[in-house]
């Protein structure tokens, strides 16, 4: 009988312990899967995108032969900018491919895009204030460069202003900087048509954040 009893106490002293290790487990499991940070979700979206998204060539404007865009002066200046939450910079270069006269010229990535510094973005939106309409009699100079494209985010898309790095240093914008319009043919949501000349301001910072 006391064998039995023995039996008994053991059995359920063994019956205990292997409930106190499950409670155990299940805790650590719940611990390791709990989080103080919100869960992401399909909505949410960051302010600005991780990597800077540069098309990866400009579109074409036909009747010059670097396809710059319109050669006609801007009727007025653009809207007043907003300061921006982000800004940022893809650089363009003539393609090497293009050797000869029969041969259409295209401008295409010259490295990464890069984001406009956040402490500098109220002197950028100082600068934009200062484009005006370009003039329609001007002297540029015959150098030829790159072209700088500086992406500003709006509530319902993506403001294109492309600034050419030689020359007149000329100013041309698009409402979408993915479209195949030619850069300056039309007027879109806060932009205008036509060539526009910026202060040197502009080239300043824009060379600061992408160095040519």
């Amino acid at each position: 009988m006391t064998m039995v009893l023995r039996h008994l106490a053991a059995a359920l002293l063994a019956l205990t312990l292997l409930a106190g290790c499950s409670d155990d487990d299940s805790g650590s499991a719940t611990d390791a899967g709990s989080s103080d940070e919100p869960t992401p979700t399909a909505t949410d979206s960051p302010t600005r995108p991780d990597d800077p998204q540069c098309p990866g060539g400009l579109p074409m404007g036909e009747g010059t032969d670097l396809g710059l865009g319109t050669e006609e002066p801007a009727d007025a200046p653009p809207p007043a900018f907003d300061t921006p939450t982000a800004a940022w910079v893809c650089p363009y270069a003539l393609d090497d491919e293009v050797t000869s006269a029969d041969t259409e010229a295209r401008w295409v990535g010259d490295g990464p895009g890069r984001f406009v510094p956040e402490g500098r973005l109220p002197a950028l939106t100082e600068s934009l204030s200062e484009l005006t309409p370009a003039e329609a009699a001007r002297t540029c100079s015959l150098d030829l460069g790159g072209r700088l494209l500086l992406v500003l985010p709006r509530e319902d898309g993506l403001t294109g202003i492309v600034v050419d790095d030689f020359g007149c240093g000329d100013v041309r914008m698009t409402d979408d900087p993915y479209s195949t319009t030619a850069l300056g043919e039309k007027d879109g949501d806060g932009t205008v048509a036509g060539v526009l000349t910026g202060p040197p301001s502009l080239h300043a910072i824009l060379e600061v954040v992408v160095p040519r």
